[in-house]
């Protein structure tokens, strides 16, 4: 069964077009952090390196005011709106300071000089200065405004929560500006597992760029099998086996890992189904010519797999970050919506190849970039018109990179 060419590029194109530019609010924000020793050890905003981010004024009032949560990780800050719903049980992936209750969280009231302060006056973020110790300098070994503290003088602050703390060691801190809660998890030093999947995600990267444009010079079998490895090593990593993995507490974060995990084996289901079809009647065959032929087929197909390896690429980055709304989620919402602009191109150039199975898959490309925008990139704009103006822009510059690609020759 196939489609009218005209029919399904003019519908299609609808769907991208409209689900883009109608997208509703996803009600939460990130700003992003300097991750140097230069910025020690204060938070400072990528836009604006030079400042300490200040609690008692600007942006970071409104998100005290705004937001149901504040996480800092080394991602950066990141506001969970009022609207947004946590996930059961979240409090029990954090350890909150003792002695209080696992559930309840520790008591931590907000300061003008810091984000918060516990009733024992370690301060969390400030901004004048940093007190630490002399029993662990080595936690903040660099930047200026460090107070170092000798340890018989128990009676000031000691060892506040700091940049270092989230870069050096990895610290995961939630606060709580509603009830005065804070919440912290010290991620596993083990990096054996995170370094395996950094390696994997660059390497499928490689491949998926051979797959594109070099399809003589990358082998099926190498594409399955790191696709298998990275998905593999991204679902140990989602089982906290090294305890390196940021939690995820937002419902929306839960479910799209479930809509990524599924988008990933639907695109390798296909990609699977291709390369049966393609062999599909040529392995008995004795003959040279046919074999060459079948093999070249299966090569082809690998183009049908480029989705699936991205997919696998972007669900281990959810997976390293605890969300979706991370760093890298801009990239592959435009690498998503270039692939469904180029299929619906070839869509138009190649009829006779558009099944009612391969529209189905295209229709599934489209849901799932839409989703990422939605659950992702959304997140980072304040309000509907900068939104959609950046949906347009993307729209734009991925439709005529995907028309020239179309005008060079066919793709899939």
């Amino acid at each position: 069964m196939k489609f009218p060419q005209n029919t399904t590029m003019k519908h299609l194109q609808k769907l991208v077009a409209l689900v883009l530019l109608t997208i509703l609010h996803c009600n939460a924000s990130t700003i992003p952090i300097v991750d140097s020793i230069e910025a020690f050890p204060f938070l400072r905003s990528v836009d604006n390196p030079t400042h300490v981010l200040r609690w008692d004024s600007g942006t970071m009032v409104q998100l005290l005011s705004s937001c149901k949560l504040i996480r800092v990780t080394r991602r950066g800050i990141r506001c969970i709106a009022a609207s947004d719903q946590l996930a059961a049980g979240w409090e029990t992936l954090f350890i909150p300071e003792p002695p209080a209750d696992p559930i309840q969280g520790s008591a931590c009231f907000a300061r003008n000089n810091a984000l918060c302060e516990t009733s024992d006056g370690r301060r969390f973020f400030p901004t004048d200065r940093v007190y630490v110790s002399d029993r662990s300098v080595g936690r903040c070994r660099n930047g200026q405004g460090r107070m170092l503290i000798p340890d018989t003088d128990t009676g000031l602050p000691t060892d506040d929560v700091s940049l270092c703390d989230v870069l050096d060691t990895n610290l995961d801190v939630v606060y709580d500006p509603v009830n005065n809660r804070i919440f912290t998890k010290q991620l596993g030093n083990s990096i054996w597992l995170y370094t395996v999947l950094s390696i994997l995600i660059l390497v499928v990267v490689v491949l998926t760029a051979e797959t594109v444009s070099h399809r003589s010079q990358t082998k099926l079998t190498h594409n399955i099998v790191a696709w298998v490895l990275l998905a593999g090593t991204s679902l140990l990593m989602l089982t906290h086996v090294d305890g390196r993995m940021h939690p995820f507490i937002t419902v929306n974060d839960t479910v799209f890992l479930y809509i990524s995990g599924a988008y990933v084996t639907a695109s390798t289901l296909y990609w699977a189904k291709t390369i049966t079809v393609a062999l599909d009647g040529n392995t008995a065959s004795t003959d040279t010519t046919e074999t060459l032929v079948s093999e070249t087929l299966a090569s082809d197909t690998q183009r049908d797999g480029i989705n699936a390896m991205i997919g696998s690429i972007h669900f281990a980055t959810c997976v390293l970050y605890g969300t979706v709304d991370n760093a890298y989620v801009a990239a592959f919402f435009f690498v998503f919506l270039f692939r469904c602009l180029q299929k619906l191109h070839d869509a138009h150039n190649l009829p006779d190849q558009w099944t009612f199975t391969a529209n189905t898959v295209l229709l599934l490309d489209v849901t799932y970039t839409a989703l990422i925008f939605y659950f992702g990139v959304y997140p980072h704009y304040t309000d509907h018109v900068n939104a959609t103006l950046y949906a347009v822009a993307q729209y734009v510059i991925c439709e005529t990179v995907a028309a020239n690609c179309a005008a060079s020759g066919p793709r899939r």
